[in-house]
């Protein structure tokens, strides 16, 4: 929620000024505001200083480098606080960088229908005043007002690239149409341990299907199950390597995608062997068949791959980052088992 305030010039409240000092460095800034005055928290320091000299004056002692200045300012607690008139106002409809009469760099702002009526009501009757810009309740900057605003203004100074996109980014923070509360309506604690819990269940549930696939494997198949362990030990190799160059960590989706990737591999080695079977039984010698299958399922895990892997990309680029994990890592794994 973005809104400007005028500020208020030393001395202009006679000795309400020391004893709202007062009252902030012992109570805080909420207890020392009144309906007329409120305390407000600077954003940046750095700010309002243009050099380091200025800014360690500004450290040291604040109340001499901001009344100079013409503004309130007093530290509490490591912050600083600044002296506002308590009626705020609304909104921006855009900020973008521009350029002053001079040619330096600025900030150009935009109001909506109702801002440009309030602003110009403002800035009409405190020209040649100091205007705070505040994005929740944080003062970001404090301009002096040349002249009347209404629809369009322009914010100058001594701004550095940095801080030029700095204060257009909270400009243009404030036209969003919520805040967010200082308080939370509720909090939820959840511990690490939760999460290496579930990595842990996930890499023994990935050892129990590998077992359990080798197994089957190696029984069906017998000297050619392990053929196929030994192939789907070099894919298991490969996908961690490719994890560990991307240095990528192992989530539970991502374990998902590595077990369904042992089950398609192992698919491949049974289109294959059965393939082989059908050439034996047809009276060719093991060299043939092995040829024979190997070039007439080519074609069917060719496909069967390449569609996983279409899928692996619409869902890496359009799903939420949990299944992002899960298809990364079920498309190294589709490459991973083309090789193999």
């Amino acid at each position: 929620m973005l809104e400007f305030r005028i500020s208020v010039n030393p001395g202009a409240i006679g000795d309400l000024e020391q004893q709202l000092r007062e009252e902030l460095r012992r109570r805080g800034p909420a207890a020392a505001s009144t309906d007329r005055y409120r305390w407000f928290e600077i954003e940046k320091l750095e700010s309002f200083a243009s050099e380091i000299d200025d800014y360690r004056f500004a450290v040291d002692n604040p109340t001499a480098f901001f009344s100079g200045r013409g503004f309130i300012v007093e530290e509490r607690g490591g912050r600083y606080y600044m002296l506002l008139y308590n009626v705020p106002d609304w909104s921006v409809a855009s900020a973008s960088p521009t350029r002053d009469q001079d040619g330096l760099p600025a900030i150009g702002f935009r109001m909506d229908t109702v801002g440009a009526q309030l602003l110009g009501r403002l800035t009409e009757a405190n020209v040649g005043e100091p205007m705070a810009v505040l994005l929740d309740d944080k003062i970001y900057t404090a301009p002096n007002i040349n002249s009347r605003i209404s629809r369009n203004g322009i914010i100058t100074g001594r701004y550095t690239q940095a801080e030029l996109q700095y204060i257009v980014r909270t400009l243009s923070a404030g036209s969003l149409s919520a805040r967010l509360a200082p308080e939370p309506m509720s909090i939820n604690t959840i511990a690490p341990e939760l999460g290496a819990d579930n990595l842990e269940k996930g890499l023994a549930a990935s050892w129990i299907a590998l077992i359990a696939v080798g197994v089957f494997m190696i029984i069906y198949y017998f000297f050619h199950g392990i053929v196929a362990m030994i192939a789907l030990a070099s894919n298991a190799l490969i996908i961690l390597g490719i994890m560990s160059l991307a240095q990528a960590s192992f989530t539970l989706p991502g374990i998902a995608g590595i077990v369904l990737t042992f089950g398609m591999a192992v698919d491949a080695n049974v289109l294959i062997y059965e393939r082989i079977r059908e050439e034996l039984l047809a009276g060719n010698d093991l060299k043939t068949s092995v040829r024979l299958a190997y070039q007439k399922v080519l074609s069917t895990i060719v496909d069967a791959n390449v569609t996983n892997l279409i899928v692996c990309f619409v869902l890496a680029y359009t799903a939420t980052e949990e299944v992002k994990g899960f298809a990364i890592t079920l498309g190294i794994g589709v490459v991973a088992t083309m090789f193999s």
